[in-house]
C-alpha cells in the first residue's frame, strides 16, 4: 500500500516560514506561515512530525481510505499580494472592532476614559459647591435688606375718622436690664488643700525693728479688725487667732508683720484677736484664752480656735494654723529647746483647738495665776476625754521665739504643780462653765482687735 501525503503549495507570491511536512525524497516541503514569524522545526522523520503544523484557513481534505485511489489533488485558490493586503487590513478592523465592543462591554477602557469621568465629576461637584455659595449668600443679604414695604406716614385726621379702627397694637415690650444676659455669679470653690501659695521654710529674725504702718501697706487685704478671707475660693475653715497679752507691743509688731503673710498663703478665714489683761494682777494666760473664745463667737461663726504666745513666729508656712481631727500642737520644735520637744506631754507655746474639742473638755483652767502649769492642765483635760495631740514634723514645726525677761507680775506659780495633779477632779468645774471677766474697751485696728478685759484677781 503505498503512502499518500497531500501538501498545500504555497501561494505564488511570497512564502513564509519552513515547517515539518513529510519526508520525500529526503527534502522538506515548505508551507506557508505568517510573514515575520518563525516557527520551530523539527528533525524530519518518518509520517508527520511531532511539531502540529499551524492549520490552514481552510481544512484539509480526508485521507482517502485503505484500497481507494486518491482522486486528483485539489489546488487552494490563488491570490495576488493585493489581495493579502487587503486581508490583513480587514483583519485589522475586525480586532479593533472587538477591542471597542470589549471596553463598551466592561471588560477594558480605552486609554483617557477614566481622566474623562473624573473630570466630569470634579465639574458637577465644582458646579454644586458654586450653587450653595450664591444660595447662602443670596439668604444673607436677604436678611441685612431693609423691607420693601415700610410703614407708611401717618393719615390725616379726616381720613384716619374714615377708616374702620383695626385691632389695637402690641403694648411694647419692657426693656431687659442690661446684666440680665449674664449668669449669676455662683459660690466661689473651695480652696484647695493644701494651698498651692505656701513657700515652705522662711527666715525669721528680729533685728530691725517694726513699723506697723508699713505691715498695713504690705497686707492691703487684711481688713479692719485684723480680718482677711481669699477672694477666689472658698476657706476651709474660719479660724480665729487668739493671742494672751500683756505690755508687749514689740513682740506684738513683729507676730503681725510675719503672721499675716503666712495666714494669707494657708488661704484662711481667719480673725485676729489680742486679749489684753488689764489690772495689776498675776498674769493668767489660760483664763485670757477662755476669754478669747468667748469674745470672737460674739462677732463670727468661728469654727477652729488657734493659741498662740505672741513671741513665738512659725518658720514654715506649711505649718497650718487650723484645727484637725484631733487636738494639734503647732509649735513642736522651738530654738529656746534646741528645735526639740522638751517631753512628749508638752503642749505649750501654740495650739489649735475646735470649737467641739474646746467645749468637750469645758475650756481651760481658770486658776492658773502666774507662769506655768497650764499647758499641762490642759494636756491632761484632753488625755481624759480620750482625745490625743497631733503634731506636724520637727521640721515643719520649727518656731522662733523673741528672747526677752521675764514678766513683771509673772512669776513661776508655786501652786501649779499641786492643780495639775488633780486636773481629773476639777476639770468639770473649772473652766467655761465658770468663766467670769469683764470688758474694759474694745478697738479695732487695721491689723488686729484688742480686747481689754478685768479677769479679777487670784482666791485667797
Amino acid at each position: 500500500m503505498s503512502r499518500h501525503t497531500w501538501v498545500q503549495p504555497p501561494p505564488p507570491a511570497r512564502w513564509g516560514v519552513w515547517t515539518v511536512g513529510t519526508e520525500q525524497g529526503g527534502r522538506l516541503l515548505p508551507r506557508p506561515g505568517r510573514a515575520g514569524s518563525q516557527e520551530p522545526i523539527s528533525r524530519p522523520g518518518r509520517g508527520y512530525s511531532s511539531v502540529p503544523a499551524r492549520p490552514s484557513a481552510r481544512p484539509a481534505p480526508p485521507l482517502p481510505a485503505e484500497g481507494e485511489e486518491p482522486g486528483p489533488a485539489r489546488q487552494p485558490p490563488q491570490r495576488d499580494s493585493r489581495g493579502a493586503a487587503a486581508a490583513q487590513s480587514r483583519g485589522c478592523a475586525r480586532a479593533a472592532e472587538r477591542a471597542r465592543m470589549k471596553a463598551a462591554q466592561g471588560g477594558g477602557a480605552l486609554p483617557g476614559t477614566s481622566l474623562q469621568r473624573a473630570c466630569r465629576l470634579l465639574v458637577v461637584f465644582c458646579a454644586l459647591h458654586l450653587s450653595a455659595t450664591l444660595l447662602y449668600y443670596l439668604a444673607g443679604s436677604s436678611d441685612l435688606r431693609p423691607p420693601r414695604n415700610p410703614e407708611p406716614p401717618p393719615r390725616s385726621l379726616g381720613a384716619a375718622s374714615r377708616v374702620q379702627p383695626g385691632p389695637p397694637p402690641p403694648p411694647p415690650r419692657s426693656p431687659r436690664p442690661a446684666n440680665s444676659s449674664r449668669a449669676q455669679p455662683g459660690p466661689p470653690p473651695d480652696c484647695p488643700d493644701p494651698s498651692p501659695l505656701l513657700v515652705g521654710a522662711l527666715h525669721v529674725e528680729f533685728s530691725q525693728p517694726v513699723n506697723l504702718e508699713e505691715v498695713e501697706k504690705i497686707n492691703p487685704e487684711v481688713r479692719e479688725g485684723g480680718r482677711y478671707a481669699p477672694k477666689d475660693c472658698k476657706a476651709l475653715q474660719k479660724v480665729a487667732i487668739i493671742i494672751p497679752f500683756r505690755n508687749r507691743d514689740e513682740h506684738l509688731k513683729y507676730w503681725l508683720y510675719y503672721l499675716h503673710p503666712i495666714l494669707q498663703r494657708q488661704q484662711l478665714d481667719y480673725g485676729v484677736y489680742v486679749i489684753n489683761q488689764g489690772g495689776e494682777e498675776s498674769f493668767n494666760r489660760a483664763k485670757l484664752l477662755n476669754v478669747g473664745f468667748k469674745e470672737a463667737l460674739k462677732e463670727y461663726d468661728y469654727g477652729c480656735f488657734v493659741f498662740s504666745d505672741v513671741d513665738l513666729i512659725p518658720m514654715n508656712d506649711r505649718n497650718i494654723y487650723k484645727c484637725y481631727s484631733q487636738p494639734r500642737h503647732l509649735s513642736v520644735s522651738m530654738d529656746k529647746f534646741g528645735f526639740r520637744l522638751p517631753y512628749n506631754q508638752y503642749f505649750g507655746g501654740v495650739s489649735a483647738l475646735s470649737k467641739e474639742q474646746l467645749v468637750k473638755i469645758n475650756g481651760f483652767p481658770n486658776n492658773y495665776w502666774g507662769w506655768g502649769g497650764e499647758d499641762d492642765d490642759i494636756y491632761n483635760r484632753l488625755f481624759f476625754k480620750g482625745m490625743r495631740i497631733s503634731r506636724p514634723d520637727a521640721v515643719i514645726g520649727k518656731c522662733r521665739m523673741i528672747r526677752h525677761p521675764r514678766d513683771h507680775k509673772n512669776e513661776p506659780n508655786p501652786q501649779r504643780f499641786d492643780r495639775i495633779a488633780h486636773t481629773r477632779e476639777t476639770m468639770n468645774s473649772d473652766g467655761l462653765n465658770t468663766l467670769s471677766y469683764k470688758v474694759v474697751k474694745t478697738e479695732k485696728y487695721p491689723l488686729y482687735t484688742e480686747i481689754t478685759v478685768d479677769v479679777g484677781s487670784p482666791k485667797k
